[in-house]
């Protein structure tokens, strides 16, 4: 029994390797992407905004694709993300197409919170391939959140002003005073 059961894994064993063989030489080879490379990944934010304020958060990448026979066809998107809360405030779409090497600056907006604090948020960036995510990447960043500054030079001069009118007033007063003195001894 002990030879029966050995024949019989070595006949098995041919005729799998047999049909992977087969199997590998008829199949068609498949034409796609070997990977993609995100070689530049730059955010420019503001560092500080008032609330309510509408900012805007330039992303610039630079992405190299290896293909093979037949081009594949790429597009990728940049979504800005509030951290805190996992909402996405802004979404952008950008075409990289059948080119294995693409650069790009993509523009994301979004409405400052009320709220005075830091406030934390994400870039991340997603290269697809048929509708598949083959490169993901983020850049966390934060924007100081707080109230428009008083300008200082603005208060002095109306302060001045309304010192200089007060000062003037006074002077007419008081010449108006002296004037009616004298036409009273008079």
């Amino acid at each position: 029994m002990a030879t029966i059961t050995r024949t019989f894994c070595i006949r098995f064993s041919l005729v799998l390797m047999i049909l992977s063989l087969a199997s590998m030489l008829a199949a068609p080879p498949a034409v796609h992407a070997l990977s993609c490379q995100i070689r530049q990944f730059n955010v420019d934010s503001p560092s500080s905004a008032s609330p309510g304020q509408t900012i805007q958060v330039n992303t610039t990448i630079n992405i190299a694709c290896i293909q093979s026979e037949g081009g594949t066809y790429y597009t990728g998107r940049v979504d800005l993300v509030d951290e805190t809360s996992k909402s996405v405030l802004s979404r952008e779409p950008f075409t990289i197409g059948a080119s294995p090497n693409a650069t790009a600056t993509v523009p994301n907006t979004a409405t400052v919170p009320q709220a005075n604090g830091p406030w934390n948020l994400d870039v991340i960036l997603y290269v697809f391939e048929s509708g598949g995510i083959i490169a993901i990447t983020e850049h966390h960043f934060q924007v100081q959140v707080s109230p428009l500054p008083i300008s200082i030079g603005s208060n002095y001069l109306t302060v001045g002003a309304v010192v200089a009118a007060v000062l003037i007033a006074v002077v007419i007063v008081g010449l108006a005073l002296m004037i009616w003195k004298r036409k009273r001894n008079a």
